[in-house]
């Protein structure tokens, strides 16, 4: 786990530059900073292209402003380990490419609240960057002024599981923050677990919650050992296990924790460029009120997709 290279997503909006000033202040103060501004000019309709300047016109007037707008923000952000980048194209496809390429640790991209037509439909340029990167993103809502105090680690038992903890732990070592673990018990696995005490085939309902929950909890106070391992002692982390839908027991432990960010496995859906996140990482995407950095565990495409 390292912070050396990060690059930011770059549209010159509020939330683009408060992330850029976060990150510069508290995330990763010696980290080479790289903003990257993607310019995209749709093609006229075919019957008003001649009422409208070249492409390439349009192009060159657009990268005069935003080599402009990137000293501003390059010289606001006070460092000397600050560079700016333009690249044409789709934002999400050039800032995941660029990422690759110059071998980033972490893709950081604000989000607009404000702005629905790049957040809450698909298509958007954050969610275009998950679907495409393996490197994780930092998406970062309403970001505190401060270096993380808290962190939430939601834990699912999947794949990504252990490239979750190794970073929750990596980052609550180096920000001296206490973490917790939370595992949620699904209701549909709630009903599967409650179905033999029902039917009366295994006792009353209350010992199968208890049950339940002991074995979830045993499991959840395991995987403490992973954020021990990647830095992060013992006395500043926490595991709690909880029934209900995942999406919302997520937010609701952010809220009560106080969580400053809330470390995420997201898993897209199997579908060649119609990769949707599942439903829990969908909910807390767009509904978290901190910063949300995805661990992203991508699958194989088959020939099929």
């Amino acid at each position: 786990m390292r912070l050396d290279r990060i690059v930011i997503g770059m549209d010159f909006s509020a939330p683009a530059v408060a992330a850029a000033q976060w990150v510069r202040r508290h995330i990763a103060q010696d980290a080479e900073l790289m903003l990257l501004h993607a310019i995209s000019i749709p093609e006229p309709p075919g019957v008003l292209r001649g009422r409208f300047p070249a492409r390439e016109v349009l192009i060159d007037t657009a990268r005069a402003g935003a080599n402009q707008r990137l000293r501003e923000v390059t010289q606001s952000l006070g460092s000397d380990r600050v560079r700016a980048e333009i690249r044409i194209g789709e934002p999400a496809d050039r800032i995941a490419d660029f990422a690759h390429g110059y071998g980033a640790d972490l893709i950081v991209v604000g989000k607009h609240g404000d702005r629905p037509g790049l957040w809450n439909r698909l298509g958007t340029t954050a969610e275009g960057v998950l679907r495409g990167s393996s490197i994780p993103v930092l998406l970062a809502t309403s970001p505190r002024d401060r270096r993380p105090r808290h962190l939430l680690a939601p834990v699912d038992g999947s794949a990504v599981t252990s490239r979750l903890l190794s970073w929750a732990g990596f980052l609550g070592a180096r920000f001296d923050a206490a973490a917790t673990i939370l595992h949620v018990i699904s209701a549909s696995v709630s009903a599967a677990i409650l179905a033999p005490a029902i039917d009366g085939a295994d006792g009353n309902t209350g010992d199968a919650w208890e049950g339940a929950r002991a074995s979830a909890q045993s499991e959840v106070d395991r995987w403490l050992t992973g954020l021990e391992m990647a830095g992060l002692p013992r006395d500043r982390a926490a595991a709690e296990s909880t029934f209900g839908e995942p999406g919302q027991e997520i937010l609701a432990a952010a809220r009560r924790l106080e969580s400053d960010l809330i470390v995420l496995g997201a898993h897209p859906r199997r579908a060649m460029r119609r990769a949707l996140f599942g439903s829990v990482a969908n909910e807390v995407l767009r509904g978290a009120e901190c910063p949300v950095l995805a661990i992203v565990e991508h699958v194989r495409e088959s020939e099929d997709d």
